[in-house]
């Protein structure tokens, strides 16, 4: 994935997460595994959960290292106590005049004092991030 595809924002441009930069799909002990890597060198694993062509696609999020928090908050881990990012999936559907709508949705958990505070930022930063993505297949698709 180019450097200048998808669009600026907030989190990735002024905080400095990194943007998606490589997706894999690869086969191992007999599941389907999307290796992802952002920048240069912050990787997770989207575990295949289901997968329906043209139609959608889950799983489930696995943080192997602390490559993530390196970039977001060291105190915070996609996978510990304050936060779990949990699921994630596409939805494909078919529109009138040739059209299909792609949403894209990620489940998490977060427990802290601050709830309000860090809901409030999960979705900025989430949202950024899956406007992204959703830029970047919108224009592929278009291209």
């Amino acid at each position: 994935i180019g450097p200048r595809e998808g669009k600026m924002n907030f989190t990735q441009n002024v905080l400095g997460v990194p943007r998606p930069s490589s997706v894999e799909v690869a086969r191992e002990r007999g599941r389907l595994i999307r290796k992802a890597r952002w920048g240069p060198d912050a990787r997770f694993e989207e575990v295949i959960t289901r997968s329906v062509p043209l139609k959608e696609l889950a799983w489930n999020f696995s943080f192997r290292n602390n490559s993530v928090e390196a970039y977001t908050d060291r105190h915070i881990s996609p996978d510990g106590p304050i936060l779990k990012v949990a699921t994630g999936g596409y939805q494909i559907e078919p529109l009138a005049n040739r059209k299909t709508r792609v949403t894209l949705t990620t489940t998490y958990r977060m427990r802290a004092r601050l709830d309000t505070y860090l809901r409030l930022w999960g979705e900025i930063l989430l949202g950024d991030i899956q406007e992204n993505v959703l830029a970047i297949i919108k224009q592929r698709a278009e291209g």
